[in-house]
């Protein structure tokens, strides 16, 4: 059973939507790996619920004869509950499992909360508005960043194989470095993306039907979907960038940054991306005029992506805890 929490290759994981479902799945997989492991019996049938940071352990059979769980130094673990929800007559709430689990664990239950948003139906639809093919993917301009993208995603993947109870100091400061390498690459890609649209230019037919009525509207819309192809183009970039996103929440996860992530830069990048749509309504506009139905396709995917990062974002805190997650305080 594969508990790695980068459970697929490079070339599968560029794939968002599905990405996002392995990541779920395989976080729940490294928590059962670790209640199992600390409890010395075979937990078939089990599956993980989380909810607000508290975990879960439920079977689809009732569980009889089950102990509070302990980890190798004595700790509690969370709690078991059978099919129908109860608690077992030993065992009881421990509470926030960040606190009492080990590092693989509150890794795992970090991604499966961001992941669980964004692989639900609705995200998972809009996610796939902005999806190429891996080969075509693969292919497209910008080697370099996406080459770079790969050996951060190959290497965090051999360290993260072991659990991120495995990794030493040197390591987490390894995924950390990879983690502002992943803030350059999304930023230089966003430039890219303005680059490619402020060169479009406005859907104008040509000088001759420009001065013959005949054919004139015809060769507009002509042109406004070869304008709309060469901006649907530029979507590939945006599939990249909600791939790094969901590679940083890993990698914060695993070298237990997963608040500075979630309170800190899940809402900056949220909130570029919403610049960026914004900016992309207004060039759609100045190249094909308001309500140009030959765009409408690409808007719909840029706002989507921004739609599901905004999802993701936790509940709104005081300034206070901004500011102490800021410096690493939490």
């Amino acid at each position: 059973m594969n508990t790695s929490l980068l459970p697929v290759p490079f070339e599968q994981a560029l794939i968002s939507s599905k990405f996002a479902r392995e990541l779920r799945c395989s976080a729940q997989r490294a928590i059962i790996a670790d209640v199992q492991r600390n409890m010395g019996v075979p937990l078939k049938g089990a599956k993980v619920v989380v909810s607000r940071g508290t975990l879960r352990v439920a079977f689809d059979k009732g569980a009889t004869g089950v102990r509070l769980m302990k980890d190798r130094t004595g700790r509690e673990l969370p709690t078991l509950v059978n099919a129908s929800g109860k608690t077992s007559a030993n065992a009881r709430v421990v509470g926030r499992t960040t606190r009492v689990a080990g590092a693989s664990v509150s890794a795992a239950i970090a991604v499966i909360e961001v992941a669980h948003i964004i692989s639900d139906a609705d995200n998972t639809k809009r996610l796939r508005k902005v999806e190429v093919g891996v080969d075509r993917l693969l292919r497209a301009h910008e080697a370099e960043l996406k080459a770079k993208l790969q050996a951060i995603y190959s290497h965090a993947r051999e360290m993260l194989s072991r659990g991120a109870d495995a990794l030493s100091d040197h390591e987490r400061h390894e995924l950390q470095r990879y983690c502002r390498e992943l803030f350059e690459i999304r930023a230089r890609w966003l430039d890219d993306l303005k680059f490619q649209l402020e060169n479009l230019e406005p859907a104008e037919p040509g000088f001759v039907r420009r001065l013959v009525r005949v054919g004139k509207e015809k060769a507009h819309a002509r042109v406004r979907r070869q304008r709309a192809a060469e901006a649907e183009g530029t979507l590939e970039i945006l599939q990249l960038i909600n791939f790094s996103l969901m590679l940083q929440m890993v990698l914060s996860a695993a070298s237990a940054r997963t608040t500075e992530f979630r309170h800190i830069t899940l809402p900056d990048e949220a909130q570029r991306l919403s610049s960026f749509c914004e900016f992309a309504k207004r060039r759609a506009n100045e190249i094909a005029g308001a309500d140009a139905p030959e765009l409408k396709r690409f808007l719909q995917a840029i706002a989507g992506t921004v739609d599901v990062w905004h999802a993701a974002l936790p509940p709104r805190r005081s300034r206070t805890l901004q500011d102490r997650a800021s410096r690493g305080e939490l």
